[in-house]
């Protein structure tokens, strides 16, 4: 990754535009991957980033599991 090349050091506003971006391409499941990547440069989702998400949730299970993902991390 780009990133790790050039040493540099992300925040949590570069993810959510990157996600931002798939989402606007409809690749909701790269948008996702990104959420995973966030444990790497010690980041945590924000409000933000749970928004983007919830773009992607299309069907009530998807909006269920995203809400229970919530909950877990103690976010309202």
């Amino acid at each position: 990754m780009l990133i790790k090349t050039k040493n540099l050091k992300p925040d949590i506003h570069f993810f959510n535009m990157l996600m931002k971006k798939y989402m606007r391409w409809r690749h909701v499941e790269k948008a996702k991957e990104i959420v995973a990547l966030l444990g790497n440069y010690n980041l945590t989702p924000n409000i933000m980033t749970w928004g983007i998400l919830a773009l992607g949730a299309n069907k009530w299970t998807d909006a269920d599991k995203l809400l229970r993902e919530m909950d877990a991390l103690g976010m309202t």
